[in-house]
């Protein structure tokens, strides 16, 4: 099949989606909100001494009316930060559990109510992905680290930095945005 060069399109750039992970206290909140006009969604009451604007929803279905609004509304904001996704996933675990009438999401049998926690994430994705399409804007998601060791059978064991988040959301928190970073 012949290809003619002159067909080649250029990409247009979008802004980044980032992860920064680390420890309590190292800076991830003020990294995040030295970006270009930061909004914050703030979960988990950690900006201190930071002024920037901000909102706290209580539930995961306010999360996703703010970056709906953010998506349907005119505003300045160039950044959106989400502080942090380890409060996140205690917002989606308690819809999950509401939305099913379990006490704990570990109440249904199999592992059914983390697969059912971790579908509830795809509204997320879905959203800051239309967030960046239609207002351009950096999406930077801010996650606690844990450890987690890592049996290699080529290699001897050792430990790895991953966000502190149930596997499968780790996985996706990982692999969706253009940047991770550790702190």
């Amino acid at each position: 099949m012949a290809i003619d060069l002159k067909s080649l399109q250029k990409n247009r750039a979008k802004a980044p989606r980032i992860l920064i992970h680390g420890g309590e206290g190292v800076g991830k909140t003020t990294f995040a909100c030295s970006a270009p006009s930061p909004v914050v969604i703030d979960l988990e009451s950690g900006l201190g001494v930071l002024e920037v604007p901000h909102v706290q929803p209580d539930t995961y279905i306010e999360v996703l009316d703010v970056i709906n609004a953010l998506i349907e509304q005119e505003h300045d904001y160039k950044t959106v930060v989400i502080d942090s996704l380890d409060a996140l996933e205690s917002m989606i675990t308690i819809e999950t559990c509401t939305r099913n009438k379990w006490s704990s999401i570990s109440e249904p049998a199999y592992g059914r109510g983390y697969a059912e926690r971790t579908a509830l994430w795809t509204p997320l994705w879905v959203a800051l992905d239309k967030l960046r399409d239609v207002r351009n804007v950096i999406i930077i998601m801010i996650a606690h680290s844990q450890i987690v060791k890592v049996e290699d059978p080529v290699l001897p064991a050792f430990d790895k930095h991953t966000p502190h988040l149930y596997k499968t959301e780790t996985a996706k928190a990982t692999e969706w945005p253009d940047v991770v970073g550790y702190a």
